[in-house]
C-alpha cells in the first residue's frame, strides 16, 4: 500500500506545475523563468515530503543525511575537482590555503596514535626552540595529548602570531 502511495505521489510530483505569479507594484505578472528555475526545487521538496510521510521505515528518512547525499550527488556529477566537504574539513582547507596563520612552524604526523614531528620549518619558533624530526609531542601547554584528539592538538599549536605556548616533548 505504501508503495502505491509513493508511486502516486511521484506521478503527481512530475505533473506540470501551474504558473508562478511574481508580485509587481502594479499587477501580477506570470514569469515562466521563475517557474522553470524553481520547478526542480519544488519536485525535490515534494519528493522529500513523500519520503518522510510514506516511506515504509520512517526512521530511515533522515532529512539532513538525505539532503547532504543529494548535494553530494549534484556536485559529483560536475567535475573531479569540485567536492562537497564537511564544515571542519572546509575550515581546515581555508586555513591551509590562506597563507596567513600563526603557529609554531612544524610539520607533524600521526603514528601509532602519537603526534610525531616530521620536521620543523626553518626560521620558525619551533626550529629556533630546537624541535627536531622524530620528537614526540606529549603535551601542549597543560593539555596532555593522550586526552585530546590529534586534530585538536594541531589546532592548539596554531595560535595567533606572537602568542606563547609550552610543548612537552619526548626525544629518543
Amino acid at each position: 500500500m505504501n508503495l502505491l502511495y509513493f508511486i502516486l505521489a511521484l506521478l503527481l510530483t512530475l505533473a506540470p506545475l501551474s504558473m508562478i505569479a511574481a508580485t509587481n507594484d502594479e499587477d501580477h505578472i506570470k514569469t515562466p523563468e521563475i517557474e522553470d528555475r524553481y520547478r526542480a526545487l519544488e519536485t525535490f521538496a515534494r519528493g522529500m515530503f513523500y519520503l518522510e510521510s510514506l516511506y515504509v521505515d520512517p526512521k530511515m528518512v533522515k532529512q539532513d543525511t538525505m539532503i547532504t547525499a543529494a548535494l553530494k550527488g549534484m556536485v559529483d556529477q560536475l567535475d573531479p575537482h569540485t567536492m562537497l566537504m564537511p564544515k571542519r574539513a572546509f575550515k581546515q582547507l581555508t586555513i591551509d590555503t590562506q597563507g596567513k596563520f600563526g603557529g609554531i612552524g612544524i610539520i607533524v604526523s600521526q603514528e601509532r596514535g602519537k603526534l610525531i614531528v616530521v620536521s620543523p620549518i626553518e626560521g620558525t619558533p619551533a626550529a629556533k626552540a630546537g624541535i627536531e624530526s622524530g620528537d614526540e609531542i606529549l603535551a601542549i601547554d597543560q593539555f596532555e595529548l593522550s586526552k585530546i584528539k590529534n586534530s585538536d592538538a594541531v589546532d592548539k599549536m596554531r595560535g595567533a602570531p606572537g602568542s606563547i605556548m609550552t610543548l612537552r616533548i619526548k626525544r629518543e
